[in-house]
């Protein structure tokens, strides 16, 4: 959370590709050393760290220039058309009902390349939902990771994206309902929850975490 007010839109790659994987992924171990060994210790929440790292983060950036591109391609039309309009109305002194009018008949022009853009980044997301998994409990290489997640996760692509709908349902109206003190424990939830997803469908055995030839749904 702090790591959101490094200035610059630097800090929202350093965020993604650096620091949130190897957080993220720390409920996984710890969760894996308690059932593993019985016990557990808060240094495991930041294994993401030292468990083949690199390969990681390199899995997150290739990951980010995927959707990087897309938008570039596809949202480059409509972000300039928009900052333009946006300064007009602010140096003429615009209200806010004309700003909301501007916008809305932007994206009506170029609803197509919006919506593409939001499949192609909703694809990607499923498709490499478990890359942080195999590179840190199989010590696979990026590539290796990226192929394996895009494997796995094709065979059971809408069910994927019903959990994340579910999974974002249950963050979000949790958070609001609970004047957002609910997401001290419903993000740690939501972790468990994917951790969870990925032990099911790569056939991962509690003790011996051994990846099947043919990966199991």
């Amino acid at each position: 959370m702090f790591a959101n007010f490094i200035p610059f839109e630097i800090g929202t790659y350093i965020i993604k590709a650096v620091l949130s994987p190897a957080l993220a992924i720390g409920y996984a171990t710890y969760c894996r050393q308690q059932v593993v060994h019985g016990t557990a210790e808060f240094g495991n929440f930041f294994d993401g760290f030292r468990n083949n790292y690199s390969q990681m983060v390199v899995a997150n950036v290739l990951i980010m220039i995927i959707i990087g591109l897309s938008s570039a391609l596809l949202l480059l039309p409509y972000t300039q058309e928009l900052a333009a309009t946006m300064q007009d109305i602010v140096a003429n002194g615009g209200s806010p009902g004309e700003i909301f009018e501007e916008i809305s008949a932007i994206f009506g022009k170029h609803v197509l390349p919006i919506f593409g853009y939001l499949v192609i980044a909703l694809v990607v997301q499923v498709f490499y939902l478990q890359v942080n998994y195999f590179v840190v409990f199989y010590d696979f290489g990026f590539w290796e990771a990226m192929e394996a997640s895009r494997i796995l996760m094709s065979r059971v692509f809408f069910k994927a994206i019903g959990y994340l709908i579910v999974a974002s349902l249950i963050f979000v109206f949790g958070t609001l309902f609970s004047l957002g003190i609910g997401a001290l424990f419903l993000f740690p939830a939501i972790m468990l929850m994917s951790y969870s997803v990925f032990e099911q469908l790569a056939g991962f055995n509690a003790l011996e975490p051994k990846l099947e030839d043919d990966l199991i749904i």
